[in-house]
């Protein structure tokens, strides 16, 4: 014959156990943090930007070889139709990896020097305030040549 005070404390137990369970994942925090997502066409845009600098021959030529390439109106032209409409931009062509805009800005669609960049930034528009920033970069080095490789880093931010 079968223990019935045996069975009763066991099942005791185990709904213990279960209603335990239930009241700490019912007071447990729900709440996680989300990662903020890049828009589709913020990084559409990027790929479409960074490929087209990496399969170019002579933009990559360059970028590599020409400090004052970041001037040129073919770079210029690449970037502006590679940035979605309504969204801001600047970029910088640098040798470190920690590269950032932090001494003078060029904009090239006012012809004006902005103060705020380290290696020379060129930027279609002030920096924004309180705005996501999102940030694409490339390592691009020459094909033909043995030149020091350059990074090339460009913001985007809605208007």
């Amino acid at each position: 014959m079968v223990d019935k005070k045996g069975v009763i404390k066991t099942f005791e137990a185990v709904f213990a156990i279960v209603l335990i369970l239930i009241f700490i994942y019912a007071i447990l925090p729900r709440h996680t943090e989300s990662k903020p997502e890049v828009p589709y066409e913020v990084k559409s845009s990027f790929e479409f930007l960074l490929d087209n600098i990496l399969t170019n021959n002579s933009l990559r030529d360059c970028l590599v070889n020409n400090p004052l390439c970041r001037n040129q109106e073919n770079l210029q032209q690449t970037v502006i139709e590679g940035v979605p409409t309504n969204y801001e931009f600047a970029y910088v062509i640098c040798q470190t990896p920690t590269c950032l805009c932090d001494d003078v800005c060029v904009n090239f669609q006012n012809k004006l020097r902005v103060p705020g960049c380290n290696d020379v930034c060129i930027n279609s528009a002030p920096w924004p305030e309180e705005k996501s920033i999102y940030m694409g970069d490339v390592f691009v080095a020459s094909y033909k040549d043995q030149q020091d490789p350059k990074i090339f880093r460009i913001w985007v931010w809605g208007k």
